[in-house]
């Protein structure tokens, strides 16, 4: 049975130090029932950012048919966190299938904007342009121009970009425009012409499994653009992603200021977190071969981590802060761990059971020695010498929030992140 108690831990511990802890991102515009097109919530969803953005709450929908009872939602924002900073300020937009129901719960700071009058508005808002027209979407959109207009948010015509969002004509001549006829645009001659033929075999499987585009574009320069610019509008030009919210990624290398640079748009945004792209990609060694100039090997690194990123990201674990990554070594590094400690933990177990046979005990005092009467003690004191004690500083908590930072660029919304090499 004690055999069976010490198996039982070991194994207790490998789970422990071997499985990863899952996680959601922030999704503002939450389908559980699928009646969005993704164009249409990808669009909501560029709403939603922008109020997000600009005035630091969270507008969140969810479409459900589960017939949430009140206290659900009211606890939602918090209980999900996905509301804005540490009071989850924001406020939830439940529209229930299962009765029919539509709910408006202001949440920490978002109360002072939306009273219970301004939720009634927003309500008959929703209500009356989803009724005029019949399509759900045209509802959300009104609402989400409601919330803008109330907290002060300039450009609420979601539907087109704003007018002083257009690509530079000069940015526009470095960019080009039209379809690519390639994944692989090397305008800076890094790669021989069966290296990109072998890049592009491999985007094309790649596209074919998961659905998203990548582009793999080096310059010599980008004419004193920022990498973040150039490589938007490099996607916007060339009519880059896949589907009707364009999903894909960008791999810009620049090589006159050696700037690296991943723009994400779509789905891409959701596979390739800021802490992907910051912590993993940044760190990883297909950076370094783009130091030691092996460009080849460096593009080839990126397809590798663009397959796992993918492949977590369907599995529904996108790498991210609570979610991280490990390369092969560093589950074996995790295992070998695990194996070691669980090894001392069975062998303390067992030394326990090992001492438990002994019935003999040494004697710590000398009473038991002692004939009785034989000794008397007159004065007994307890001298107090010295003491020695150590200060450490409570280390600090600190937290960072996962998920990936968006910007607008020409009225859609990127995620991205880059450095230098």
């Amino acid at each position: 049975m004690k055999r069976w108690i010490a198996l039982f831990l070991i194994l207790t511990t490998l789970l422990v130090f071997t499985l990863p802890a899952a996680g959601a991102s922030l999704y503002l515009v939450r389908d559980d029932t699928e009646t969005l097109g993704e164009a249409d919530r990808f669009r909501l969803e560029s709403q939603a950012d922008r109020i997000y953005e600009a005035a630091h709450l969270a507008v969140v929908t969810l479409l459900t048919d589960q017939n949430l009872d009140y206290e659900t939602c009211e606890n939602y924002l918090e209980d999900e966190n996905c509301g804005y900073g540490a009071n989850n300020d924001g406020l939830l937009f439940v529209i229930d299938f299962g009765d029919d129901s539509v709910t408006l719960l202001p949440n920490g700071s978002a109360s002072a904007f939306f009273d219970e009058d301004t939720c009634d508005e927003l309500r008959d808002t929703f209500k009356t342009a989803y009724e005029e027209s019949g399509f759900l979407y045209d509802g959300l959109n009104a609402f989400y121009t409601a919330c803008a207009d109330r907290l002060g948010v300039t450009g609420t015509d979601f539907g087109a970009a704003n007018a002083s969002d257009t690509c530079p004509e000069d940015l526009q001549e470095l960019t080009g425009t039209g379809k690519l006829d390639a994944h692989v645009i090397d305008r800076a001659d890094l790669l021989s012409e069966s290296e990109e033929a072998a890049l592009n075999a491999r985007i094309d499987e790649l596209i074919d499994a998961y659905s998203l585009d990548i582009v793999i574009l080096t310059e010599d320069a980008i004419g004193g653009y920022t990498p973040q610019k150039y490589a938007d509008w490099f996607f916007l030009n060339h009519d880059c992603g896949v589907g009707a919210s364009q999903d894909g990624v960008l791999f810009l290398l620049s090589m006159k200021d050696r700037d690296w640079y991943l723009c994400t748009h779509g789905k891409g945004i959701e596979i390739f977190t800021d802490y992907g792209i910051r912590e993993v990609l940044g760190e990883s060694a297909v950076i370094s071969h783009f130091s030691d100039r092996e460009y080849y090997e460096g593009f080839d690194g990126f397809l590798d981590l663009t397959r796992e990123f993918c492949d977590a990201y369907e599995a529904g674990t996108p790498y991210d802060t609570n979610h991280g990554y490990r390369n092969a070594k560093d589950r074996f590094v995790f295992l070998a761990i695990a194996v070691v400690v669980s090894f001392l933990i069975a062998l303390a177990i067992l030394s326990g059971f090992k001492k438990q046979l002994k019935t003999a005990r040494p004697q710590r005092a000398a009473q038991s020695y002692v004939v009785p009467g034989s000794l008397d003690l007159r004065t007994q004191k307890d001298l107090f010498l010295y003491s020695s004690v150590a200060k450490v500083p409570k280390p600090k908590e600190s937290s960072s929030g996962g998920g990936s930072s968006t910007h607008s660029t020409g009225g859609s919304s990127f995620g991205g992140g880059g450095g230098k090499f």
